[in-house]
């Protein structure tokens, strides 16, 4: 997939089942939370089961495995990542099911991750694009390419000239 170099803030990766995309997104969702104080990640996904079930899964799985003065840092509960005992950092999870799930964020350092990205609507997509703001702010979209009416099809055809695009190849998996 090649090395994120620094200001791209619109990435887009597509590929097809098991080359480890969650697992990709997850990791990627809590470095960027770790790295600067008051950091907030949004998570979110056509469906509350995606985002619980399948990504904060995977995100605890990559806890598990960090250093302990790490964990002592973190805490999970059902749909939240919790550093230092803030609330203000970490990650939520929100269901891509209304537009206005994506109002009332607008801190710095913050992410956005969209799930299964072929399933969130461009009305959605839109909205938290206009909320990240922040020089350091960071748009991942990531899933199957399954219709080829949405964002995430454009991010990869119209609207390529926004996008840092990726794709995974899901043979090349083991």
């Amino acid at each position: 997939m090649g090395a994120v170099q620094r200001g791209e803030r619109r990435i887009t990766v597509r590929s097809g089942q098991g080359p480890g995309k969650t697992t990709i997104s997850a990791i990627i969702g809590l470095w960027r939370c770790w790295r600067a104080e008051n950091s907030l990640t949004i998570v979110t996904a056509p469906t509350m089961r995606q985002c619980k079930d399948v990504w904060l899964v995977e995100a605890r799985k990559r806890i598990a495995k960090a250093d302990p003065l790490i964990q002592r840092f973190i805490k999970i509960t059902k749909t939240r990542v919790i550093i230092a005992g803030r609330d203000d950092w970490g990650v939520k999870l929100v269901t891509s099911t209304q537009p206005e799930s994506a109002q009332g964020y607008h801190q710095e350092n913050m992410s956005v991750i969209m799930e299964e990205a072929s399933g969130i609507s461009r009305e959605l997509v839109t909205q938290f694009k206009g909320t990240l703001s922040n020089p350091d702010s960071l748009l991942l979209m990531i899933g199957n390419p399954n219709t080829r009416d949405c964002s995430f099809f454009d991010s990869f055809n119209a609207h390529r000239h926004q996008w840092k695009c990726y794709a995974m190849n899901a043979e090349d998996t083991a």
